[in-house]
């Protein structure tokens, strides 16, 4: 097993150093799982090279910056990816963003220019002036923690390994983390199965709100956070 992938638990590997391998398998999650996402394809106007350059922007980003748990039917695949926000306060050891190469940093800011660069002006307005307002009042509920939460960012399965619980594993691998520092955990969601879900984990909600979408479909969003219990 390579030492990128040494620090797991059951199928639950935190990704401690950049491959070119690892990089392009958490592209490829990640694309192939927002692919159908109802916000992804209304953000990005249907358009994959946008989502594959947002996709590329977010994993270098998180090379630099992030915690990233990868997970597979085996120690070397990855079928699901998780980036994580980690807290200021409890840091996540070992995590990719201590020894990324630094180029990353210089990619990451290319494949976000790029992206600029092809995003049409209409769905500029609408990130700018309603997605990044409906962001605002989420962030804004959160502002009176007595400390940073980690931050699941972003979270996604293969199509052809969704039902196998590796998201799942992701999760709840995460909670034990901040369980085990007394932690919180953030993040936002955007469909009722999945808020549903998270708050059979425990997670509360502290924000919702709805909003439309570039192609004047409604949607909400929820801001949630998960606690150890007393």
């Amino acid at each position: 097993m390579s030492d990128a992938m040494q620090k797991k638990v059951g199928q639950v590997r935190l990704v401690t150093e950049y491959t070119d391998k690892i990089f392009d398998s958490c592209v490829t999650v990640l694309e192939e799982g927002f692919a159908k996402h109802p916000l992804t394809a209304a953000s990005h106007g249907g358009d994959p090279e946008l989502l594959h350059l947002e996709t590329l922007h977010l994993v270098a980003l998180a090379f630099t910056k992030w915690a990233i748990f990868a997970c597979g039917d085996d120690e070397e695949e990855i079928s699901s990816v998780m980036l994580v926000n980690p807290s200021a306060v409890h840091p996540i050891p070992g995590c990719a963003a201590s020894s990324s190469e630094p180029e990353m940093a210089k990619n990451a800011k290319l494949y976000e220019e790029q992206y600029e660069a092809k995003l049409p002006q209409h769905l500029k307005d609408w990130r700018d002036h309603v997605f990044e307002t409906v962001l605002t009042q989420c962030r804004s509920a959160s502002a009176g923690d007595a400390e940073p939460p980690h931050r699941i960012n972003l979270i996604a399965s293969k199509p052809s390994a969704r039902g196998k619980g590796h998201g799942s594993a992701l999760k709840r691998h995460l909670l034990r983390i901040a369980r085990e520092q007394d932690a919180s955990v953030s993040l936002n969601c955007q469909e009722e199965a999945t808020h549903r879900w998270y708050s059979s984990l425990g997670f509360v909600t502290r924000y919702h709100t709805t909003f439309e979408t570039p192609d004047h479909e409604t949607m909400s969003l929820w801001s949630m956070l998960w606690q150890k219990a007393e």
